[in-house]
C-alpha cells in the first residue's frame, strides 16, 4: 500500500505545474547568479581573500553556493523555491478538489499526507543537490576565486547539508500548506517569515539577544552563512531546524486528519 501511496504522489507531484516551473526556475537562476558571482570574484585570491568570512576553499564553495544557500540572514533562491513547491504541492489539490479524492483512495490520511511529504522533500533535495554541483561547476569554470577552487576540497560537506536543508524548508512549506490550505496565506507566511520576520527581530536591540534561537538562523548556521555567535556547532542547529520543520509538518497533518476534506 506505501509503495502505491508513494507512486501516486510521485505522479501527482509531477504533472502538477508548479513543480517543473519551482525546480526548473531554481537551476536556472540560482546557476545564472552563480556564474556572475563567480565573474565578480574571478579577482579574489581561494586560500584567503573571500566575502563568507570563513576563508580557503570552503569559502569560496560557499560564495558559489550562496544563490541557493543564501547568505547572512537572507534567503537563497533555491530554499525559498523548496518552500514554495511545499505550499503548492497542498495548496493545489485543496484548490482543485482533488485532495478530497485523495482522502478518499487512502483513508488514512496521516499516510496520504506523509507520502507527499516523503516525495516532496525527496525530489526538492535531489533538485538542490543538481543545482549546488552545477552551480559550483560553473563558478569555478568562469574562474571564481581565480580558478583556485577545488570541488572535492574542504567545504565539500556542502554536498550534503544543502539538499537536507532543502528537503526540511519543503517539509515546512507541506506543513503550511496542510494549516492554511490558501496558496496566498501560506506562501505569504513562508516569504515574509524567511525574508523579513527573523532578520527584524534580530535587529532589534531589546530582542536581538534571541537570534541564535531562531529556526531559520539554525538553519543558516547549519549551512556555515549565518551571522551572529552561536554556542552550539552547525550540527545542532541542523536537529534544531528539523524540530522546528516537524513542528511545523504534524501541526499541519493534525489539522488536515480532523477537518473536513
Amino acid at each position: 500500500m506505501i509503495a502505491g501511496v508513494l507512486t501516486a504522489e510521485w505522479i501527482k507531484l509531477r504533472t502538477v505545474r508548479a513543480t517543473p516551473w519551482c525546480l526548473g526556475l531554481m537551476f536556472v537562476l540560482c546557476v545564472g547568479v552563480s556564474v556572475i558571482i563567480g565573474l565578480a570574484t574571478h579577482s579574489l585570491s581561494a586560500p584567503d581573500d573571500d566575502l563568507t568570512g570563513i576563508g580557503g576553499n570552503a569559502g569560496m564553495l560557499l560564495m558559489g553556493a550562496a544563490p541557493v544557500i543564501g547568505f547572512a540572514g537572507l534567503p537563497g533562491f533555491g530554499v525559498l523555491l523548496c518552500g514554495l513547491l511545499g505550499v503548492l504541492s497542498v495548496t493545489t489539490e485543496a484548490r482543485f478538489g482533488t485532495l478530497r479524492a485523495t482522502f478518499l483512495a487512502v483513508p488514512n490520511r496521516w499516510v496520504a499526507l506523509s507520502a507527499k511529504l516523503i516525495v516532496v522533500c525527496v525530489a526538492c533535495a535531489v533538485a538542490a543537490f543538481v543545482t549546488v554541483a552545477v552551480g559550483l561547476l560553473a563558478f569555478v569554470a568562469v574562474g571564481g576565486g581565480s580558478g583556485g577552487v577545488s570541488l572535492l576540497g574542504p567545504g565539500t560537506s556542502i554536498y550534503l547539508t544543502v539538499p537536507v536543508s532543502a528537503a526540511l524548508v519543503a517539509a515546512v512549506g507541506v506543513g503550511l500548506g496542510a494549516l492554511l490550505r490558501n496558496a496566498a496565506g501560506a506562501v505569504t507566511v513562508l516569504l515574509l517569515y524567511f525574508v523579513l520576520f527573523e532578520n527584524v527581530l534580530s535587529s532589534v536591540p531589546k530582542v536581538r539577544v534571541v537570534g541564535p534561537y531562531l529556526p531559520f538562523a539554525n538553519l543558516q548556521h547549519f549551512l556555515h552563512v549565518a551571522p551572529g555567535h552561536f554556542r552550539w556547532p552547525p550540527a545542532v542547529g541542523g536537529g534544531y531546524f528539523l524540530a522546528f520543520a516537524a513542528v511545523v509538518y504534524l501541526a499541519g497533518a493534525a489539522v488536515v486528519a480532523r477537518r473536513d476534506a
